[in-house]
């Protein structure tokens, strides 16, 4: 028993091949943005999820016209965020007196060794991230520092926003 050649079926099959193949070239060139999950960093799937925590990460933070570098921002939107927070990266609240001080908008910075933020810094300044952390609005930002250029262009930055 021999069928016909059925025109249909034969063009309905070739156009669902060609548009599966299109979806497939869709998904690998748009990968990273469609599933950014891998190009986060550790801190922000450490956080994502943590309630009185929200996490957001971006990718390439313009300091200047040439440099980039990624960061993640912490920000705590309850008390017991904020003292996990705290207890996570080794932190004491300055006193009233200390932050009347130094101003309602002061932001200390400080570098740390990548793997573990409530140790000292490292001796070696590539193995730290730079971080800064904002009393008054209860924010943790953690730079990912990859060259020297990054790390002064960035404690610069700072120095200029803080004054």
């Amino acid at each position: 028993m021999k069928r016909e050649f059925n025109k249909k079926r034969f063009w309905l099959i070739v156009g669902l091949i060609a548009v599966c193949e299109v979806f497939a070239v869709y998904l690998v060139t748009q990968w990273k943005y469609l599933f950014p999950k891998y190009e986060v960093s550790e801190v922000y799937t450490r956080y994502a999820g943590t309630p009185g925590v929200d996490a957001s990460f971006v990718k390439d933070y313009r300091v200047n016209d040439s440099v980039f570098v990624d960061a993640t921002l912490l920000e705590a939107t309850t008390d017991s965020g904020w003292a996990q927070l705290l207890q996570d990266f080794n932190l004491e609240l300055p006193t009233q007196e200390m932050l009347t001080l130094l101003g309602a908008d002061f932001v200390e910075v400080w570098s740390a060794p990548k793997r573990d933020y409530s140790l000292p810094m490292d001796s070696v300044i590539l193995n730290n991230d730079l971080l800064t952390v904002s009393w008054v609005e209860c924010k943790i930002c953690v730079f990912s520092i990859e060259d020297e250029q990054q790390l002064v262009l960035l404690r610069r930055k700072q120095l200029i926003d803080n004054m």
